[in-house]
């Protein structure tokens, strides 16, 4: 046996739970450990404060006490719900007015409202196939083809 069962069956003696077996070998034990003899003083001792100690008293009843408790917390979840009203009603007021609302004001919706018009052709994209917008640069021997075949090697 290891020390915490020693203290565990002092424990059980100085409460009466052994049977009267096992007190007659706690009471040769006793008599024959200093060290047990010890543990036991000081185990009837602890149990004699514990005994003379009184409880506090308290100066609500079980059913003031139990009333209480439930009104203060019927009371925060209250207040927890009026925090997250608030914070909803922030949230809606911020993009309100910041525009998040408002996406049909927003030129991309616009551009895809509009129909094009077939009336003014000027409005779409023109591109001059006649007249390029940089110059082509020109090399002399390009447009003669013999001097091409002689340039390139195939193998």
């Amino acid at each position: 046996m290891n020390d915490l069962d020693y203290f565990e069956l002092l424990s059980a003696y100085l409460d009466g739970e052994l049977t009267s077996d096992e007190n007659q070998k706690v009471e040769q034990w006793l008599s024959q450990d200093l060290q047990a003899q010890k543990t036991y003083k000081y185990l009837s001792q602890l149990r004699y404060h514990l005994q003379k100690a009184s409880a506090p008293v308290s100066s609500f009843s079980t059913d003031q006490l139990t009333e209480q408790v439930i009104t203060e917390s019927q009371q925060q979840t209250w207040q927890e719900v009026k925090l997250w009203a608030k914070r909803i009603l922030l949230v809606v007021f911020v993009a309100a007015t910041s525009g998040a609302f408002a996406w049909r004001a927003s030129p991309s919706f616009r551009l895809a409202e509009s129909q094009p018009s077939e009336t003014s052709p000027a409005s779409g994209l023109m591109i001059s196939v006649d007249q390029p917008i940089l110059d082509i640069p020109t090399y002399p021997d390009s447009t003669s083809s013999h001097n091409l075949e002689g340039s390139f090697n195939y193998y």
